[in-house]
């Protein structure tokens, strides 16, 4: 019989929270469960999320959290402008809100909630899932995005908000960094990224982030940045013997 005290210790996270105003850390302890701490979202306003094989641990401004049990095993995690939560889950996406889980589907079948990766911006609402890409402006609504992502689902996405309402989806897939411009279109149609021009070959790209300006997407060896205003220049990310990379 397994030891409880093994077991709990192997459910265990101390999560290290920063308060912005006091710019002092605190620790937080949550019991995960035994796949531990799988994905990790902050909001502008200092709420937290932390997903684990079972469900998400929210926690408000002033360091109190509850708990969202959930049905699948959780991947990614992004807060929406409207305070919501999107979980991208074993189960498929979700919406956290107000105590309420709604499924939301960016498209029929079960390739569809399937899903790997979420990101937003505003109300915009992107997902990837092993029936590949798509993007909603309302979390309701999906339609696809046209990327050749190779064999693999894309590993990774960043909304990046742009001058003239544009937005920018960056899309990290084994064949390299793609992107395509919503042009705050209403979601109607379907869109095609492109490859990114970009100083290395970034095959496969692991994962992408974006914010104040910059890009950053990273590589098996290197990371790819780009300033703001600015084009790509690739910096080389060494890591320990036996290290791979997964996200950034």
């Amino acid at each position: 019989m397994r030891s409880r005290s093994l077991r709990d210790l192997a459910a265990f996270l101390a999560l290290l929270l920063v308060a912005p105003a006091a710019r002092a850390w605190r620790l937080e302890p949550l019991m995960m469960d035994e796949a531990g701490a799988t994905a990790v979202a902050v909001s502008g306003d200092g709420r937290v999320a932390v997903g684990d094989g079972r469900g998400v641990w929210l926690g408000d401004a002033e360091g109190g959290f509850a708990r969202v049990e959930l049905r699948g095993g959780v991947r990614d995690l992004a807060f929406a402008a409207d305070a919501s939560l999107y979980v991208a889950s074993d189960a498929g996406l979700l919406r956290v809100a107000g105590g309420r889980k709604e499924l939301r589907a960016p498209a029929p079948g079960e390739a569809a909630r399937d899903v790997r990766r979420v990101a937003t911006s505003g109300a915009i609402v992107a997902a990837a899932s092993a029936a590949g890409v798509f993007w909603s402006t309302d979390g309701q609504r999906f339609a696809r995005v046209e990327v050749a992502a190779g064999e693999a689902p894309a590993s990774g996405l960043a909304l990046e908000a742009g001058p003239h309402a544009d937005t920018v989806l960056w899309i990290a897939t084994e064949r390299g960094l793609f992107s395509v411009a919503l042009a705050a279109r209403d979601g109607a149609g379907v869109l095609r990224a492109e490859r990114v021009a970009a100083p290395i070959d970034l095959r496969p790209a692991y994962d992408v982030w974006s914010g104040d300006g910059r890009v950053v997407a990273l590589g098996r060896t290197h990371v790819l940045v780009r300033a703001a205003g600015g084009a790509f220049s690739a910096r080389e990310a060494p890591l320990p013997p036996g290290a791979a990379p997964l996200r950034v």
